[in-house]
């Protein structure tokens, strides 16, 4: 939108209330107060986010349904939202009882929750995704396991088994630093050793320029690292330099793979969506984290106009 002097500025911390609240609309997402004070990028008083709020609301820029606040006039998503939230209780006992099963694969180092379940909120035909943290230079190896098993035991039935995303544990910090990432970091849930979680959010602790008031998650009910024979056996045997071999076989052989499937993709496209080295794999088919980064400056622009406002930074 083309900012003219006739625009209303709203001032920094009204700006990034309604930043937060414009991000979470992109999935039709109410939030509560102190979400919105979880999820703003500035250090402030929650106090002042609800004397914000209820000015915004005041001034028919924001709708209030009971606890909730929505840029959209439709109680029908608090419903939506509140259903979903139930659904995602129940689907999260599934999520860790499969994450006791992926850690006992070879190389699996540590298991955290992505995608809406860490957001709390579910649909019938929505995917339980994982991200996963293998031991250093066996990353494919344990990766091609779990597609294999996926395949194979659940006939490629990702329902309940999604694993799209994996980084090894001396590489922990991810890359794309933006407020989508930052967001999938923040959000995820650790189901499998704690002790990695917290180096992985340490390891990434830019995210708090994003969500500085946002809390770590609760490692109460996080699997701890137990022996397990069958999967030392297994390592045993890959830890030589066939393990090597495989590893960077099956790397070349996805990357391959990927390039013929997706070729339609821009070469930086591909690069991010399908991120593929020895030490992290990505998989994106449909480049989620570009189309909501555009999609909130697009949501940004329309709420300028719409309210004839200008938003401050």
């Amino acid at each position: 939108m083309l900012k003219t002097s006739q625009n209303k500025k709203i001032d920094a911390l009204a700006s990034k209330v309604l930043q937060s609240l414009l991000y979470f609309d992109i999935f039709k997402y109410p939030l509560k107060a102190e979400e919105v004070y979880h999820t703003i990028n500035m250090h402030v008083e929650f106090a002042k986010i609800k004397e914000v709020l209820a000015n915004l609301v005041s001034k028919k820029m924001l709708f209030q349904f009971d606890d909730f606040y929505c840029l959209q006039d439709n109680k029908g998503l608090i419903e939506r939202r509140i259903k979903g939230n139930d659904l995602a209780k129940k689907r999260l006992e599934d999520a860790y009882k499969m994450s006791a099963w992926i850690a006992r694969f070879p190389y699996v180092r540590g298991i955290f929750l992505s995608g809406s379940l860490s957001k709390n909120y579910m649909e019938e035909d929505s995917d339980i995704d994982y991200f996963v943290v293998t031991k250093h230079g066996r990353l494919w190896v344990a990766r091609t396991l779990l597609k294999l098993y996926r395949i194979i035991f659940l006939l490629n039935n990702d329902r309940n088994f999604c694993v799209n995303y994996f980084i090894d544990e001396d590489n922990l910090e991810i890359e794309e630093k933006n407020l989508f990432t930052a967001t999938e970091l923040v959000t995820t849930i650790p189901t499998y050793n704690p002790e990695l979680y917290a180096q992985f959010r340490q390891a990434n602790d830019w995210s708090t320029e994003h969500y500085p008031h946002f809390p770590m998650r609760s490692v109460e009910r996080t699997w701890a690292v137990k022996k397990d024979s069958t999967k030392n056996f297994l390592e045993r045997i890959l830890n030589a330099r066939f393990g090597e071999f495989l590893d960077t076989h099956f790397m070349k052989m996805t990357i391959r793979h990927w390039k013929r499937k997706f070729g339609h993709f821009e070469e930086k496209d591909l690069a991010i969506a399908f991120k593929s080295r020895k030490h992290v794999s990505k998989q994106h088919s449909n480049h989620f984290q570009r189309k909501i980064l555009e999609k909130l400056q697009q949501k940004i622009e329309e709420f300028e106009q719409t309210h004839a406002v200008c938003f401050v930074d």
